[in-house]
């Protein structure tokens, strides 16, 4: 991840900027890719491994799978967002505050774990 920050999530952050302005553009430039991201991949196979986990009794959501969905796709967003944004463009910098992705990632999946009702470290 922390390789991909400065290349990927860039190009990645522009061109949400680029479709955002030019929706018909978009459609285009997405017609046009046959695979799937990998990103869109990944959270794939963490819904079809929560929903494993709720059927088999391992997970007891806190919250509904819709707004714990929305929780981790923003947040996801977010954190590339700023990450980008203070690598690659200055921006939020202070010498004090430095976004650490896998720091953040971490967070994230502790919160995420917490949130399907199970305790962290638990197997």
């Amino acid at each position: 991840m922390k390789e991909n920050v400065s290349t990927v999530g860039k190009i990645q952050f522009e061109l949400t900027i680029l479709f955002t302005n030019n929706p018909d553009r978009e459609k285009k430039i997405l017609s046009n890719i046959i695979e799937n991201e990998s990103g869109q991949y990944l959270m794939q196979q963490i819904f079809h491994s929560i929903h494993e986990g709720i059927s088999s009794g391992c997970f007891e959501p806190e919250i509904s799978i819709e707004d714990l969905s929305t929780f981790m796709m923003t947040s996801i967003d977010g954190i590339v967002r700023d990450v980008v944004l203070q690598k690659c463009y200055g921006v939020f910098s202070n010498k004090h505050v430095q976004f650490d992705e896998i720091r953040l990632m971490n967070t994230l999946c502790k919160s995420v774990l917490l949130l399907l009702g199970t305790k962290e470290g638990e197997d």
